[in-house]
């Protein structure tokens, strides 16, 4: 649905506050919005609580585990459950993920079974699905695996995006696995001018964006990202500035902070 549309359905003006909540926790799915309306007749039809709408409300979840997750084999619950950390999947990214070869099958049979709840596309190469939110949310509180399976599953995410030069979802995971050596050696082997030369600036200010001030500090490679990124927006002072900070920490750009010489 539209924001009107959804305004309309729920008698809301379409400059609410809340229905601006409400479009962005169910995207307009048909079925994310039924189950709104459900929990929210059931919560005294309170609009103001609907910041707290999500896959795990008792109404809700209630829902999903009745007439949703009961309607799957084994296989498609646990497929939700183990991709449940990722947002757009590819079949080779689901495969490395789970160390297996059939993801290609159970999300085309997901798709089927779920029409209102899973979104299909294509990339370049391969057909591309997306969980709403509700049900990725809801499959998080599902999942019974162990911290260390779940840390793993995200350092395998990293790896593939990484090796495909998608760096921004690779450093997402990176942080989300709680493994900061991961996070650590993706940062030193980023390279700038690789980045911009083959994604241009944009794609370092997307980075940059995901990145702690710590993280510049401790990065000389990530200080020149953001000279670079600086220098291309016009800011030739503060790009200067940065580049002679650089040069001032790496001996003259020859060495990084811990000695190794690059």
């Amino acid at each position: 649905f539209s924001i009107q549309e959804l305004g309309a359905l729920l008698d809301l003006p379409e400059d609410s506050p809340d229905l601006a909540i409400i479009a962005e926790r169910t995207e307009g799915w048909p079925v994310a919005v039924a189950l709104y309306r459900l929990w929210r007749a059931r919560s005294g039809g309170d609009d103001s609580l609907s910041p707290l709408f999500s896959g795990q409300v008792a109404e809700v979840a209630e829902y999903l585990t009745e007439q949703v997750f009961a309607t799957l084999e084994q296989e498609q619950q646990a497929l939700l459950t183990d991709l449940s950390i990722l947002g757009y999947i590819e079949a080779g990214l689901a495969d490395f993920v789970r160390q297996r070869a059939d993801s290609a099958t159970l999300l085309r049979s997901v798709e089927i079974a779920l029409p209102g709840l899973v979104e299909h596309g294509a990339s370049d190469t391969e057909p591309v699905y997306r969980f709403h939110p509700l049900l990725i949310d809801y499959a998080r509180s599902r999942a019974e695996a162990p911290a260390a399976r779940t840390r793993d599953r995200r350092l395998r995410a990293m790896a593939w995006f990484e090796r495909r030069q998608r760096y921004v979802d690779a450093i997402q995971h990176a942080q989300a696995s709680g493994d900061p050596a991961a996070l650590t050696r993706l940062l030193a082997d980023l390279r700038p001018l690789h980045v911009f030369l083959a994604h241009g600036v944009g794609e370092l200010r997307a980075i940059l964006r995901e990145l702690a001030p710590d993280h510049l500090a401790a990065h000389p490679r990530l200080r020149l990202m953001a000279a670079l990124a600086h220098f291309k927006s016009g800011y030739f002072g503060e790009a200067g500035a940065m580049l002679e900070e650089v040069r001032a920490l790496t001996a003259g750009f020859a060495r990084e902070p811990f000695g190794a010489v690059r």
